[in-house]
């Protein structure tokens, strides 16, 4: 009897794994019958707009500052579109994607302003807008991010204004969508824009299926097939915000990628009421979260890679509020702001706020759990942040990272790592560098800024290369593209933690270790420690900075904005601090920073003992 239920016991035990797994898998395809129906069954508009929205904006706007702010930003950007140029198709370089963001904000923004007020002037826009981007020869394939910005307007246009539109424009504009967007998708020549591992797969599966949702009664079996494609190869680029969310591309890129990500969400879940189990997965939901803690005292971000270093209002964090009840993600100051905000209604920026404000007015709040001061996320790009503070605009911030060249926007930046004290950023990343003036000049000159290869001409530049890191150089020699820095250990409580920088650093090391320590709320150590594999070799210490700077007998000390900060070379002892001026950078495409400069303290090969040598170096806040 005991081995009967024991049998009995591990049955359905397997059945309820079986059962968890299932549920725990997306969905791995659909067909078209399951479609239509389920969009019959859908209200219309289908895409994010739900029924009796209208009324709940009125409500909100009267009675909640924030709502009234995010509301007469949207109108007025609305009032300033009707008096812009009409679009036409222009390259930027490579690039149309200027010219599909600036439809994208027109065709949601006049969309929202229709339904708000039934004003005709919006809808004669809107209607102009429509017929001027599907006038097209194309909306730029061999760049699919520009196809599929554009799609995903054109599309939201024709669902929330549906049959308000004149009949003969919106037949215009859904065969635009069908030939340049939809069709054009489906062409084997674009799959690679749909199945990588970055922002591109969020934003071209978006724009796609939007285009799919809209069009599925016409072209079920295309519209299916988008569907299906997103449903299989999304979870690449999502199992990237595991395990902890950090975005691999930066913050700048998270709200890119992560907006279009929970644009899909939302239209997934009001044309079909089905997410395929593809939120779950793990670290996206914790991503909103890393970009607050990439957040530093200044108000900028940690801008590695090719971030941008601005801070302020989040796309996208108005979604996981909703979807959390986390009420530091509805930014609710920041909205506030909006009413001073001047931003010329040309500008691509803020594209998606009539849906951002949408999720906004969801919002109930069910947590307000504060963040870590200390924290660490790991994953293809790991992060670590120290802090002293988070209501401090002058509290210490560290934070240093990990990861590889080869990640998408990646830079030979392991091991680098940004200093904040007394409101003043010590230690810089460069940051964004614009990518058309850089692909023109390796046009003409050779090259290629886009490929991650070991002998790559983009490793020439210093926002790419370690040298304008502040890192460790071994024998002048750039980083190994490939090679994969992990953050090893990580101590809260004792604010220390270690980066082994073996594998950027190449063969000539068998080991490399940095560690991380913050002896107080104003001096922080990093200590580093290399082993040869051979013969002992020149290493570099480095900090780039755009402080001035003052040495002396007595030590080096940086001063900023009435601020001061002492370093100390501990170890080795007597060992100098050079300072390198980058102000005039060395390659002719480098990105020019006012007093940008190196701070470098050097080794040569023949001062290493036993095989080894290491550097302590003490920064230090002035009193």
């Amino acid at each position: 009897m005991i081995r009967i239920a024991r049998l009995v016991l591990l049955n359905l035990f397997i059945i309820l794994s079986t059962n968890l797994v299932a549920q725990s898998q997306p969905r791995k395809q659909i067909d078209s019958e399951w479609l239509l129906q389920t969009l019959r069954e859908s209200a219309r508009p289908r895409l994010i707009w739900r029924d009796g929205l209208e009324q709940s904006i009125t409500q909100a706007v009267e009675n909640d500052e924030a709502a009234a702010a995010y509301h007469a930003f949207i109108m007025s950007q609305a009032d300033g579109i009707i008096d812009l140029p009409m679009l036409e198709r222009k390259l930027d370089g490579k690039r149309l994607l200027a010219v599909s963001r600036k439809g994208l904000k027109r065709l949601v923004y006049l969309s929202f302003a229709w339904k708000m007020t039934r004003d005709e002037k919006y809808l004669n826009c809107l209607e102009e807008v429509l017929l001027a981007v599907s006038s097209f020869d194309d909306w730029n394939p061999s760049h699919f991010l520009d196809t599929a910005e554009m799609s995903l307007g054109v599309a939201l246009a024709l669902d929330w204004v549906g049959d308000d539109l004149d009949a003969g424009v919106s037949q215009t504009a859904r065969r635009a969508l069908f030939e340049l967007g939809l069709e054009t998708g489906a062409q084997p020549e674009n799959r690679g824009a749909f199945v990588s591992s970055n922002n591109w797969n969020q934003v071209c599966n978006a724009g796609i299926v939007a285009a799919a949702l809209v069009l599925a009664e016409e072209h079920p079996e295309l519209a299916t097939d988008a569907i299906n494609r997103m449903i299989e190869h999304l979870p690449r680029v999502l199992e990237t915000y595991g395990p902890d969310g950090v975005y691999v591309e930066g913050a700048m890129y998270w709200g890119y990628g992560t907006q279009f990500n929970v644009v899909l969400f939302d239209m997934l879940d009001t044309a079909l009421g089905d997410r395929f189990r593809l939120d779950d997965a793990v670290g996206f939901i914790e991503s909103a979260d890393f970009v607050h803690l990439i957040n530093a005292p200044s108000g900028m971000y940690y801008d590695f890679y090719d971030s941008k270093t601005s801070g302020g209002y989040m796309s996208a964090q108005s979604w996981f509020a909703k979807e959390t009840g986390q009420v530091r993600y509805l930014q609710r100051e920041e909205v506030i702001g909006l009413r001073d905000l001047v931003l010329p209604p040309s500008s691509t920026s803020g594209r998606l706020l009539p849906v951002e404000f949408i999720w906004f007015l969801e919002f109930q709040e069910r947590s307000s759990s504060p963040l870590p001061l200390n924290w660490v996320g790991h994953g293809d790009n790991p992060i670590g942040v120290f802090r002293s503070s988070h209501e401090d605009a002058k509290a210490l911030y560290l934070a240093f990272k990990g990861g590889k060249a080869t990640n998408g926007h990646g830079n030979m930046d392991a091991g680098s790592f940004i200093l904040e004290l007394d409101g003043v950023r010590w230690a810089i990343d460069m940051g964004n560098q614009g990518y058309s003036e850089l692909e023109a000049y390796f046009s003409e000159h050779g090259g290629n800024l886009w490929s991650s290869a070991q002998d790559s001409a983009r490793w020439h530049l210093l926002t790419k290369n370690n040298f304008g890191h502040s890192t460790l150089t071994v024998a002048d020699s750039l980083h190994i593209a490939s090679g994969m820095a992990n953050i090893t250990s990580f101590d809260g409580e004792a604010r220390t933690a270690t980066v082994d920088l073996s594998e950027p650093l190449g063969s000539k090391v068998e080991k490399a270790e940095r560690t991380f320590s913050v002896i107080d709320d104003r001096t922080v150590e990093i200590g580093d420690h290399v082993v040869f594999s051979g013969e002992a070799q020149k290493v570099a210490w480095q900090l780039t900075t755009q402080a001035q700077v003052e040495t002396s007998p007595e030590g080096t000390v940086l001063r900023q904005d009435g601020e001061t900060l002492r370093i100390q070379v501990l170890e080795p002892a007597g060992a100098a601090l050079n300072v390198v001026s980058l102000q005039s950078p060395p390659h002719p495409a480098d990105k020019q920073m006012d007093g940008l400069k190196r701070l470098e303290v050097v080794l040569p090969a023949h001062a290493a003992e036993a095989g080894q040598a290491g550097f302590r170096v003490r920064l230090q806040g002035g009193e």
